[in-house]
């Protein structure tokens, strides 16, 4: 409630901002269009719409959905082209007879020399633009609410029959469906289907459909399908890469407050047969705070009293870590694990923060968000070992995992290595021994989560689900190795390393202590500020994990490559460290080696 309360006043305050600036004829004021006239231009520079186009903007204040109309001829073809959000293009062909009626009615109302239909007043958010760009010039009219119906002399109807006559190009028409990325083809069509999800392992090809429309008084009622010969199938099992159809099913709704802030999301919180929730309602619709076991069918079970938040539970262990504050939910928090069966609360390794967030468990290891309470020191991470109590400060890419919802992280062919979002644009690979993401494509579009896509990588295709369509296009996935079969031959001899070298963002670095020994340094490592000090004869150098910027002699070097820590042992560029010991340095890529040899020998 409190979020729709706060959507409509953001509204309204919109629509009074806008009262105010549609009372002035300067056109700044109309760039609020999900199309612009800046793109619509260079478009037409570009031969997209031929000699010459009609078109027509549709905005929504508050809101981003896109309906813009084309009319134009391609090639000798006329054609009407609705554009919709994130590149959908819904195209039908019309018939000469068609084109030209809509070009003569334009002519008879003379669109072009119509003025702006500008109130100054806002009834339902909704205004348009009308556009007509050929070689002879460019004219548009500016609509504000054409359709209100409060114009009792009907002097808006001539506007509101302009928009009606792009409107009805689409009538009784074949409408051809697709989106407009490179290589991309509609595999589902959200008229037929509205998908949510899919899954795709070889032959084995699921999607998840959202019926809602199909179930009276029913929100939304997801279920999973196989898709086989280019159609949806029967009924298929949810796969175990997700916990996404209905997952909150498994909690009495009566009592507990779903996909509420605080809450993880269900993968993160089952246990067994239940899922965990942070707290529970009474009768009288209050909160009561604590950490509950919840079942459908069961009244929900307390486990801890206490203001919890962020709960995710350990695989096969009966415990789950939180978040705990004081009441009203004050700073600073501290974290704790709870054991689901006795209620025990065991403080973790952590001093209390001002934020200290349990994000997933990872490669055997939970990882934990922290910020500190002092406000000038910056939000880190750290991988804590529940086994003994210990914790390691790590720094790597991890926005990508809040993009983590349904669907856990995808699996490549390669271990340590998965699919994921990078951000809401970008697909690529996360390193769960590095915790660096490698980006494999930019999309036009905008993704919401990671449930919304799946990468094949035998077919070498992306899954995508936009506008609940499901679409596929081309990726290049590389999953060429990131560390191992490197070979440092320093001075004609070969080195042999404890801890593999390993290449990132294509440099190679290796561990700290092996290679400065290796070129004659003694070195020393502080832990307080993850400092590697090096000293040879009058040389000092110092490096710093985290830290692009290299101490060499009291002089400041900028390496394109920070050293960093990769399971648990401290790695250095390479390159930049022979080089600044006057060494002479190669790659052979043929025999992936690094070749070194001293200036002086």
């Amino acid at each position: 409630m409190k979020k729709m309360v706060t959507g409509i006043l953001v509204f309204v305050m919109m629509c009074s901002l806008c009262s105010v600036a549609l009372a002035s004829n300067d056109e700044e004021y109309y760039t609020y269009f999900s199309g612009t006239m800046s793109e619509l231009k260079e478009d037409f520079k570009s031969g997209k719409y031929g000699d010459e186009v009609y078109y027509l903007f549709e905005g929504v204040w508050g809101g981003s959905s896109k309906r813009d109309i084309a009319v134009f001829k391609r090639g000798d073809t006329p054609v009407a082209v609705l554009y919709e959000d994130d590149k959908r293009c819904s195209e039908c062909v019309l018939t000469e007879n068609e084109y030209n009626d809509f070009v003569s009615y334009m002519k008879e109302i003379d669109a072009d020399n119509l003025p702006s239909w500008d109130t100054g007043m806002i009834s339902d958010g909704m205004d348009n633009k009308y556009v007509h760009i050929s070689k002879d010039g460019e004219y548009s009219v500016y609509i504000n609410n054409g359709w209100y119906d409060g114009y009792e002399d009907g002097s808006n109807q001539i506007y509101v029959s302009l928009i009606e006559k792009f409107k009805d190009l689409f009538k009784d028409k074949e409408v051809k469906t697709y989106y407009d990325i490179d290589g991309a083809e509609l595999i589902i069509n959200n008229k037929d289907y509205k998908v949510r999800a899919v899954y795709k392992n070889g032959d084995d090809f699921r999607v998840l459909i959202n019926n809602k429309d199909k179930l009276a008084n029913t929100r939304e009622k997801l279920e999973w399908y196989y898709f086989r010969d280019n159609k949806v199938a029967e009924r298929a099992e949810e796969p175990e890469e997700f916990t996404l159809a209905n997952a909150w099913d498994n909690a009495p709704k009566d009592d507990v407050i779903m996909f509420e802030h605080l809450n993880n999301y269900p993968w993160l919180t089952s246990w067994g047969e239940y899922n965990v929730s942070i707290y529970k309602k009474d009768k009288n619709g209050l909160r009561i705070n604590g950490i509950y076991i919840v079942k459908t069918g069961e009244e929900p079970k307390l486990v801890s009293q206490g203001t919890y938040s962020g709960p995710v539970v350990i695989p096969n262990t009966d415990y789950v870590v939180v978040q705990e504050g004081a009441e009203g939910w004050t700073k600073p928090r501290k974290l704790v694990k709870i054991n689901l069966k006795t209620g025990e609360k065991t403080d973790m390794n952590f001093p209390e923060a001002n934020s200290i967030s349990p994000i997933m468990w990872i490669n055997d290891r939970l990882l934990v968000g922290y910020k500190p309470n002092n406000e000038t020191l910056s939000y880190e991470y750290y991988m804590y070992n529940i086994e003994d109590d210990t914790k390691e400060q790590v720094w790597g890419d991890f926005g990508c995992l809040s993009y983590l919802e349904g669907k856990m992280l995808q699996k490549t062919s390669q271990p340590d290595k998965y699919f994921t979002l990078g951000s809401q644009n970008t697909v690529g690979i996360f390193n769960t021994e590095t915790y660096k993401f490698s980006e494999l494509i930019t999309l036009p579009v905008t993704i919401y989560n990671n449930d919304y896509i799946w990468v094949d990588e035998e077919e070498s295709k992306l899954y995508l689900v936009l506008n609940e369509d499901l679409v596929s296009v081309p990726i290049n996935i590389n999953l060429s190795p990131e560390s191992g079969n490197i070979t440092i031959i320093l001075n004609g001899e070969e080195l042999s390393f404890d801890n593999p070298p390993v290449i990132k963002t294509d440099r190679t670095l290796v561990p700290f202590r092996k290679i400065f020994e290796s070129l004659g340094y003694t070195v020393e490592w502080n832990e307080e500020n993850s400092m590697v000090t090096a000293k040879k004869g009058d040389a000092v150098m110092y490096l710093q994990i985290g830290n692009n910027e290299i101490t060499v002699n009291d002089k400041k070097v900028i390496s394109d490559t920070a050293p960093e820590l990769i399971n648990s042992t401290t790695y250095i560029p390479f390159r930049i460290i022979s080089e600044q010991s006057n060494c002479d340095v190669e790659w052979n890529d043929k025999d992936r080696s690094v070749i070194i040899n001293s200036v002086n020998q």
